[in-house]
């Protein structure tokens, strides 16, 4: 099972050849909302390391 997030550079390049691949492969994706929240916990620390560091 794959998860992928749907952010735009996941996505835009190849997008069919990718689907084709994981179809043929039998690979199940989650179902992933397009722009939905953000759930990866990196993301979030660095974007809490940004802001302390833009406060002062």
């Amino acid at each position: 099972m794959l998860q992928q997030d749907n952010a735009h550079p996941n996505t835009a390049r190849n997008a069919r050849a990718v689907k084709a691949f994981l179809d043929q492969e039998h690979i199940q994706t989650l179902p992933w909302l397009a722009f939905s929240p953000n759930m990866c916990p990196t993301e979030h620390a660095w974007e809490m390391l940004g802001r302390h560091f833009h406060q002062g």
